[in-house]
């Protein structure tokens, strides 16, 4: 009789953390994203319990999750995390922590941004040349837009009256290459 008991006490023990024990996952926790774009992360809730949702981390402020709550009973659930940088987000690498927790326990998964830089310019050109007077010379210079959108850039000089630019707008395509021209008289 006493085997009998201790069976059940321990499918008992057993049983009452599972049902109380809830998993988080999610196949990608690192995207590369570019300012004013928008990714998704998902991840997968499985167990039992009223789960709550929140985010924290440097990446929090322009993320959202959804949804911020939900009932489980022996089920899951798919959580989607959304973010946004806008065009005041620097550069660099990001965490967002997804955090989820019922009344028994609280769990994390760690997500990197990194936020690309999208809009690069190369310039290259000629930097010294020898004039004499009453000489129009030109300075040429080949702009590149290595990032990834189409760009206008405007093009403006600081410097005596006598430098002349031969434009002061230029578009380029990702990838584009133009010339523009400096005149020194």
């Amino acid at each position: 009789m006493n085997n009998k008991i201790l069976v059940v006490l321990l499918a008992i023990l057993l049983i009452i953390p599972v049902s109380l024990a809830f998993e988080l996952n999610s196949n990608e926790l690192t995207r590369n994203i570019c300012q004013g774009n928008t990714i998704l992360f998902t991840a997968n809730v499985f167990g039992t319990g009223n789960f709550n949702v929140n985010l924290d981390g440097s990446a929090s402020s322009w993320s959202t999750a959804v949804p911020n709550g939900f009932i489980l009973n022996n089920n899951a659930r798919t959580i989607y995390v959304y973010s946004t940088p806008n065009n005041n987000v620097a550069p660099g690498k990001y965490n967002l922590n997804l955090i989820v927790s019922n009344q028994q326990e609280t769990k994390t998964i760690p997500f990197t941004i990194n936020v690309d830089n999208c809009h690069k310019l190369q310039i290259t050109g000629d930097n010294l040349k020898e004039i004499c007077g009453g000489e129009i010379i030109s300075y040429n210079y080949q702009m590149t837009n290595l990032g990834n959108y189409k760009e206008t850039y405007q093009l403006k000089l600081e410097g005596p009256d006598f430098i002349t630019l031969s434009q002061d707008l230029i578009s380029l395509n990702p990838g584009e290459s133009k010339n523009a021209y400096a005149y020194v008289s």
